[in-house]
């Protein structure tokens, strides 16, 4: 149960730092500031980046110190990317038209405020949804052990800051395509391409499996 725990609260959070999306280094939207491992902000992230903001990353989530991430401290992430949360600059821009209603290119608190209700509305809604389930949280919670197992090297339930930065450099290598130390524009875009068309398939594939006729025994 513990190590369940821990895996789904893991799923729920980017462990490596280095996102898809958050490797996305383009310029901000006006009133919404730019976080990710692109330390210089030179839209290129190094893997001496992406380690510094793998070690920051945990800090911030090994609340009691001891070097290794409890389900607990998981779930008490500030977000689940790790603090900020990080979005493509085109999504940003279509949050601060939607958002921005006095339209003078900032997000007031009163915005912001109306922003997070939106958001809170809107993971309520998916919460009931995959509630209503069971055979999908079934198979996300398998997803979820799975995922546990790989990072979770030793095996012991927690993930240990060695297991965090292993996680983190192996994204980081999985998107540096042509292993150059270095991930730049072209390999964020691929990345984002590839995750995307995943992203579409499983959709595709669960929505099949919604519309697919009942069987019975009999048939």
């Amino acid at each position: 149960m513990k190590k369940f725990a821990l895996a789904a609260a893991l799923a729920a959070t980017s462990l490596t730092g280095i996102g898809y999306a958050s490797a996305q280094q383009a310029s901000a939207a006006p009133g919404m500031k730019h976080h990710g491992p692109d330390a210089n902000q030179d839209g290129v992230v190094t893997r001496d980046e992406a380690m510094a903001a793998a070690d920051a990353r945990f800090a911030r989530m090994d609340k009691n110190g001891d070097g290794q991430l409890s389900a607990d401290e998981l779930k008490m992430r500030g977000h689940h990317r790790g603090g900020k949360h990080r979005m493509d600059p085109a999504r940003k821009q279509a949050m601060l038209d939607k958002f921005d209603t006095n339209k003078d290119g900032q997000l007031s608190d009163s915005e912001k405020q109306a922003m997070r209700s939106a958001w809170q509305a809107k993971r309520a809604e998916w919460q009931q949804k995959q509630a209503a389930n069971p055979e999908r949280q079934a198979k996300r919670a398998e997803r979820m052990e799975a995922h546990m197992m790989r990072l979770d090297t030793d095996g012991n339930g927690t993930i240990s800051q060695a297991e965090f930065r292993a996680a983190a450099l192996k994204r980081f290598d999985k998107i540096d395509t042509n292993h150059d130390g270095r991930i730049d524009q072209a390999e964020r875009e691929a990345a984002r391409a590839k995750m995307k068309a995943r992203w579409e398939a499983r959709k595709q594939a669960r929505d099949a499996a919604q519309s697919a006729p009942a069987t019975s025994d009999a048939d």
